[in-house]
């Protein structure tokens, strides 16, 4: 059992057809350690609580962008976390891991 304080986040997702693939990218996001999570087709996110020791939010995205039949799932405003603190550092701030 971790120790670590559950992180949580919102995932703005793109692309569900219908409250089936609302289903599935939620089944997908349970199925991993340490994460508890709801997808509502309505509002066209994922509310994610997850352990960080389990799980990095990368997992939490490749969970999501999925291939669902016709339609490809994607999060939006995706970002890469490497390249935003790598930025951050070469300004001369020190970025948090």
């Amino acid at each position: 059992m971790s120790l670590a304080a559950p992180e949580r986040l919102q995932l703005p997702i793109e692309g569900m057809t219908c409250a089936s693939c609302a289903n599935r990218i939620e089944k997908r996001l349970n199925e991993l350690d340490g994460v508890e999570a709801s997808v509502n087709y309505a509002t066209e996110a994922a509310s994610v609580e997850y352990d960080p020791a389990a799980v990095d939010p990368d997992q939490l995205v490749e969970a999501v962008e999925v291939d669902l039949g016709s339609k490809q799932v994607v999060v939006r405003g995706r970002f890469d976390a490497t390249a935003v603190r790598a930025a951050i550092e070469e300004a001369g701030y020190e970025a948090a891991a």
